[in-house]
Order: C-alpha cells, then structure tokens, then sequence
C-alpha cells in the first residue's frame, strides 16, 4: 500500500501505540462500544466488516455476540493486538486501506466503522463510506465525535492520544456527519449520543 505523509505518519504512530491503545481508550469508549453494538440489534451468524478496526474492539465485541467478523485497518501494529486478543473468537484482521476496500458488492450483512472518520481527511472521509455502502447488504453503523472538545474533557485518555496522532478532528467537527452520510448513500435510520459521541445506524442506499 502507498500512503500520503500525513497518513503514513499516523499509521506509524499507531503501530508505536498499539500495545498501550487499550489501556487510555477503553475506560472511555467500552460503554459507548457496547450500546452501538446493541443497536444493531441480532447479529447472530451475521457477516460483519469492521472498517479501521485498530485493536479489534467493536469487532470482538460483535463476534461475542454471534457474529463472523473480517476486521481491516493500514497499521500492522494495531492488527497484531487485534489478532491476539480474538484468540477463538470468530473474527480474522486483515491489513488494508479503508476507502479502497478489496472485497465485492454486497458481501456483508453488516459494517461498521467506529472513532475513524475524524482522523481522514474529507476525501478519503467520503471515498471510505461510500466503500461501506457498496459491501454492505442491510446495516452500516458509524460512530464518532459530534461535539467540539470543550464537551469531552473527561476523556483524557482519548483527547491525548488523538492531538498527538495529528488528527482531522477539527474540520470533522465543523461537518454535519448527518449530511455527509448521506451524500454518501447512507440513510440514517436511529441515532443515539453519549457524552459527545454520535451513533449512526443506517442503511445503504443501493
């Protein structure tokens, strides 16, 4: 894979990262992970795309529910804990680039893509979901910020490893993520927010 600068400089900070990930991330985001995966309601049996996997915690998640799981993301680092942590859970990583997806149309049920999109740029933000909805048959969960950083200081876990990875956050925050799934043939069909963190349950618009 040929990355941009900017992204191979965040693919390397998180395969820097990747061993300690868990520790600053899931005191903040385990509860939200959980009540998106709710959402979806049933996953039982269910082919299941999660987009920017990182350490595999949506994916495992939705793999203890019943689903089969195929996790992608660009940092090697990051899928290795993946992998090490599903130990005989139903779900396989693989190493690819989110908005260049190299699978058919429709070959899963559901995708999901969790705290991603505010680290791309707006192009490759687009190109990604639109990827989504063309793999995807019936669900595309998306959840990520939908409120400025004033709102989410309790997160100090997060909020660091994000300033210090360089993220998009702040052009992201000034998008209507509401507008953009649309535009990218997603139609949101539920919506919950918990402390700043938006969840998207829509449908793909073949």
């Amino acid at each position: 894979m040929v990355y941009s600068r900017q992204a191979d400089r965040i693919r390397r900070f998180f395969n820097l990262v990747a061993p300690i990930y868990d520790f600053f991330v899931l005191p903040a985001l385990h509860s939200k992970i959980k009540k998106a995966a709710s959402l979806l309601g049933d996953v039982t049996n269910s082919e299941v795309l999660d987009v920017c996997t990182g350490t595999g915690i949506m994916a495992l998640e939705l793999a203890e529910r019943g689903a089969r799981v195929t996790g992608i993301d660009f940092s090697p680092g990051m899928l290795s804990r993946a992998t090490q942590k599903a130990k005989s859970l139903p779900a396989t990583f693989r190493l690819m680039d989110a908005s260049w997806l190299e699978f058919d149309d429709n070959s899963f049920d559901i995708s999901t893509i969790c705290m991603a999109l505010h680290e791309m740029p707006g192009l490759q933000r687009h190109r990604t979901l639109a990827e989504m909805r063309r793999v995807t048959r019936h669900k595309v969960l998306v959840m990520d910020w939908v409120s400025s950083p004033a709102e989410r200081f309790w997160q100090l876990g997060v909020t660091l490893i994000e300033r210090l990875e360089g993220s998009f956050y702040e052009e992201f925050i000034r998008s209507n993520l509401k507008e953009v799934l649309n535009k990218c043939g997603l139609k949101p069909l539920a919506y919950e927010e918990d402390n700043a963190i938006g969840i998207f349950l829509c449908r793909p618009q073949k």
